[in-house]
């Protein structure tokens, strides 16, 4: 009887831990419901499983997975898709709340099948993968699945996807953004950043730092700087901050299309193959050119021009009298804001449903 209890102790051991990683499946000795191992697409080891005929085995799901996955940070999988047939995806972590009394409590992400071969998905906890309604926490995860149904998804007959090492990762380091302070000083705007690095493992080590630009434009009107090349050596337990920053002249974003968002990635390298490395994404916004009072699309000329126009024009008084009674309305209205996030994209829901509205200025 001990020799069993301890041969399932090492099996149970070999099936999910291993150092800073926990696999949920790597299809050599064990697959998911709707999954059948495969050798026909494979990104490590010798099987995958794969997931075809979407139809009739609609989610795939571990037949067990821990409960607790408070101390990683990442989910990470590989994915190998034949077609970018754009098939809606849902991933799951399901966390069922008994005292929350709305609805289903868990936390989900919504993905398109949009490539072709294979694609990492690397997965922050709580921050790709996000809580709809009130979930217990990451410490009572009852079951993971990815779900081709529901959510208005439907099962595409020509989508087939092989899944390979998937698997929760705890960072050996952590970054993080701890503050973000915007300067403007001789013609240069700055965007000074506070990374605080923190060493997760037993020893001190020196982490190298990679930084690159994110999306596919050719040139940018900021600039990273302030990134070192390796952070200063790091006692285990302890925390090292960088400051760096994103610049850009005036010159230059007077030549850029306002509002548009410019990334930049920063990697902190672990030098573990087997981890994804950790990063932090850096971004700023061109901002709109500076104008007068009023701050709006309109402009002082022309609440002028309006006011005239109303003194002179009967449909005119009646407009400007109307948009101006409007506007008292609305700022006495009370607006009750949702207290819980929604699922849906625009990520809040009001009961009540929405008004939309459309004002013209009599000019």
């Amino acid at each position: 009887m001990r020799f069993v209890f301890v041969f399932a102790t090492l099996l149970a051991t070999q099936l999910f831990a291993a150092d800073d990683t926990l696999s949920l499946g790597d299809f050599e000795t064990w697959t998911w419901e709707g999954l059948e191992k495969s050798t026909e697409q494979v990104k490590q080891g010798t099987h995958s499983g794969k997931w075809a005929n979407l139809k009739q085995s609609p989610t795939i799901k571990p037949k067990r997975v821990p409960e607790d996955w408070s101390s990683y940070d990442r989910l990470t999988f590989w994915m190998y898709s034949e077609k970018a047939n754009g098939q809606s995806l849902t991933l799951v972590c399901n966390s069922e709340n008994k005292a929350d009394k709305e609805g289903w409590d868990y936390y989900f992400l919504h993905f398109r099948v949009d490539w072709e071969g294979w694609k990492l998905f690397n997965l922050r906890l709580g921050g790709d993968i996000v809580g709809t309604r009130k979930p217990v926490g990451w410490h009572k995860i009852d079951y993971l699945s990815i779900n081709a149904g529901g959510w208005q998804h439907h099962p595409l007959a020509d989508t087939v996807l092989y899944v390979d090492d998937v698997k929760l990762v705890r960072d050996p380091v952590r970054v993080r953004v701890t503050d973000r302070e915007v300067v403007q000083e001789d013609g240069l705007r700055r965007i000074i950043y506070s990374l605080e690095i923190e060493n997760r493992s037993g020893e001190a080590l020196s982490f190298g730092l990679e930084s690159r630009s994110r999306g596919e434009a050719d040139e940018h009107v900021y600039t990273l700087g302030g990134v070192l090349r390796k952070t200063p050596e790091i006692a285990a337990g302890e925390t090292a901050t960088i400051r760096p920053e994103l610049s850009a002249s005036a010159k230059r974003l007077a030549a850029g299309e306002p509002l548009t968002r410019e990334e930049f990635v920063i990697t902190v390298k672990t030098g573990n193959p087997d981890i994804p490395d950790p990063e932090v994404i850096l971004g700023a916004a061109i901002p709109l050119p500076e104008r007068e009072h009023p701050l709006l699309f309109a402009t002082a000329d022309t609440f002028a021009q309006a006011k005239a126009r109303a003194e002179k024009y009967p449909w005119a008084k009646k407009t400007l009298d109307g948009i101006i009674s409007s506007a008292d309305s609305a700022a006495a209205l009370t607006v009750d804001i949702p207290d819980e996030v929604g699922q849906w994209s625009q990520r809040q829901a009001c009961v009540q449903g929405l008004r939309r509205g459309v004002h013209r200025l009599a000019v």
